[in-house]
């Protein structure tokens, strides 16, 4: 595995000068503890127990619940050993008011460890309920930027899709009440033990296989592109590109196949891992449309990726062309941006391959709103560490190439 991944990242690795290496200082940091494997899940009175953990407090949604998976984690902790509490209520895009809610219920008794089962947003809950429940206040304090001071509740994360990378990131996102998104980082929100069990992907429908894969293939990207990258984000986010190209069409088309599934919950991980690179721009247009629309989180952030990366195309080059690699692509290096160009291209048949939209015209964004998407994008979220900046002239060209579906020349 390490071979492989120095192999995937030497090219990346080459670009960068002997100078840089020299005097650069690289930070890379993910969960404490990390299992992986086929029926994995059997670990965790283990874990529960290595973490003095006997009081649990388990976050999930209804879906989980009724698929029965909650109750085959919860049975292998047993009822002699831990009392255990089930909060099923978290809904997709998580409110405001439903990290307050778990808060609140969590603080009433004395629990000792965290148990997030599902996807991204049920264990972005459990992380921000971790560690409220030693922070006094509310949750709504802390998006105006009060200081955690307390550390947080042991917490371990289980997840049931395979894209988010939520149970290897220190991050976690809620919706506010002006339907914004709000993203809590902090490495007190990187779990104790994350346990990746791919059986527990199998269950997922095509639709939210192909958006949770996709928003896999966004961090990945989109961490390479960040100026916050390093030799160790690139090698790892290649892999995962790689992963997503040999396995999504075949988990989008046939989910019970075994090898698909664990290799896109691979991806989806490493995914997570990268995330201390920072995304760029491609999640910020994808916040514009997510909640207004209705339009999944991965299925937005994967359809404005395209255009992010036409836009910083000139300043990735040399990376775009790795991506172009892995997927197939042959580079004839006539020219290097148009060699770099091909990975846009590639990305692009992807996601029209797992049916998801690819451009906002597609999925029914009216043109007029353009220019206030533009302006939330600017005001709202912006990325420093995007590679080019970007004003509203430009912003305003994204969303009209990404409306009519366009890649042709550099913006």
């Amino acid at each position: 595995m390490i071979t492989l991944l120095y192999e995937l990242g030497s090219g990346l690795l080459n670009t960068l000068s002997l100078q840089a290496l020299l005097h650069n200082q690289y930070y890379f940091q993910t969960a404490k503890k990390i299992i992986f494997g086929l029926n994995s899940i059997t670990n965790i009175a283990i874990e529960a127990k290595r973490l003095h953990g006997y009081r649990v407090f388990v976050i999930s949604d209804k879906n989980i619940k009724k698929l029965g998976i909650v109750d085959k984690i919860t049975n292998y902790l047993g009822t002699k050993e831990f009392s255990i509490k089930i909060f099923d209520k978290i809904e997709s895009d998580p409110s405001l008011s439903t990290a307050e809610t778990a808060t609140n219920i969590a603080r009433q008794k004395t629990y000792d460890l965290i148990v997030g089962i599902g996807g991204g947003s049920v264990m972005d809950i459990a992380k921000i309920v971790a560690i409220m429940v030693n922070n006094s206040g509310d949750v709504n304090d802390y998006v105006t930027k009060k200081e955690f001071k307390e550390k947080a509740l042991p917490k371990i994360l289980i997840p049931t899709t395979a894209g988010t990378g939520s149970e290897a990131s220190q991050a976690a996102v809620i919706t506010l009440d002006n339907k914004q998104k709000y993203s809590f980082s902090n490495p007190l929100l990187f779990s104790d033990v994350s346990i990746i069990d791919p059986m527990l992907t199998i269950s997922m429908p095509p639709e939210i296989t192909a958006s949770t894969g996709i928003d896999a293939l966004s961090h990945a990207v989109e961490a390479i592109m960040s100026n916050s990258s390093n030799p160790i984000t690139s090698a790892l986010s290649l892999e995962a590109i790689r992963l997503i190209n040999d396995n999504l069409r075949t988990a989008y088309v046939k989910g019970e196949n075994l090898k698909a599934r664990i290799g896109m919950s691979w991806a989806a991980l490493l995914g997570g891992m990268v995330l201390c690179a920072k995304v760029v721009y491609g999640h910020s247009i994808g916040y514009t449309i997510s909640q207004r629309y209705e339009l999944s989180h991965g299925a937005s952030c994967g359809l404005a990726l395209p255009y992010v990366m036409e836009y910083n195309l000139r300043t990735c080059v040399e990376k775009f062309i790795s991506i172009a690699n892995i997927f197939g692509d042959k580079v004839e290096s006539v020219s290097k941006i148009e060699d770099a160009r091909k990975a846009i291209f590639a990305i692009i048949k992807l996601i029209k391959d797992v049916g998801l939209p690819s451009s906002l015209r597609e999925a029914g964004i009216p043109k007029e709103d353009l220019p206030i998407l533009a302006e939330e994008l600017l005001e709202a979220y912006p990325r420093p560490n995007n590679p080019r900046p970007i004003d509203m002239k430009n912003a305003l060209k994204i969303y009209n190439r990404a409306w009519k579906g366009k890649i042709d020349k550099q913006l």
